[in-house]
């Protein structure tokens, strides 16, 4: 494929936006065009103004939180991947990180090669929605869908089934537009679908340390975190132990290996 994706960087230090656009091979990435700024509120701007397949945000700034913008994002351009890059290591920010569905979070000072790595597993993300046909009817309401607590019902034993299905690919089979899906979802349980994605995606993750040998970086992919760190930082976050931590305290009918 030969399409290449718009990335924002949002930082308010002026040297760690010079340095990001500066020393990552962007364009080598599948990056078409590079945005920049350094506050929440020019970047929600240039959100409505250009089309922004990534962002990479810092959590600290002036004008509101990157925080405050992942949960604006989610609400607004849910397709879109936001990564973290923050000097924040306190796993309370990684928690509230989870319920937004960030793509990865990265700590600061950045390593050069992780960092591409995660752009490119980013692109790469994007190359597979891309190549998936769309055949989702845009439908905005249930009356052809059926009722909408039948509809949540319905999308919950999906990802009951799936938890790695994708957001489009949930809609097509429920026969609803992505956007109106995750506001009925919302409206009808009082939870976002990210965060009940997340949750299920916990359980999941502590069955399968528990019950399975699987080497926990095999885990995470299952669970369709292309990051291992970020895998293990959300589930810290959640349980207070890492993902290693817990396989060993919680794993009672068999000897589970130390893999990762």
């Amino acid at each position: 494929m030969d399409k290449n994706f718009n990335l924002l960087l949002i930082d308010d230090e002026l040297y760690a936006l010079e340095a990001l656009s500066k020393t990552i091979p962007w364009t080598r990435l599948g990056i078409r065009e590079i945005f920049s700024c350094s506050n929440i509120t020019k970047a929600r701007e240039i959100c409505y103004k250009e089309k922004i397949e990534i962002i990479i945000c810092d959590i600290e700034m002036p004008n509101g939180t990157g925080l405050e913008f992942a949960h604006w994002l989610l609400e607004n351009y849910p397709d879109t991947l936001l990564l973290f890059l923050t000097c924040h290591s306190d796993f309370a920010y990684a928690k509230e990180a989870i319920s937004c569905h960030v793509f990865a979070y990265l700590l600061k000072p950045f390593d050069k090669e992780e960092l591409c790595q995660t752009v490119q597993n980013a692109v790469q993300t994007l190359y597979k929605r891309a190549d998936t046909p769309h055949l989702a009817l845009p439908v905005t309401d249930t009356s052809s869908a059926g009722k909408p607590e039948q509809i949540v019902s319905k999308i919950q034993a999906i990802l009951r089934e799936n938890i790695a299905i994708s957001r489009d690919e949930l809609a097509r089979k429920v026969y609803l537009n992505p956007d109106y899906m995750t506001r009925l979802f919302k409206r009808v349980t009082g939870k976002k679908l990210s965060e009940y994605t997340a949750e299920l995606k916990l359980e999941a993750a502590k069955q399968l340390l528990t019950e399975t040998n699987e080497p926990i970086s095999s885990i995470a992919v299952s669970l369709t975190y292309v990051n291992f760190s970020y895998f293990s930082k959300m589930f810290k976050a959640a349980t207070g132990m890492s993902p290693k931590e817990y396989r060993k305290r919680f794993t009672k009918t068999h000897g589970t290996s130390e893999k990762q």
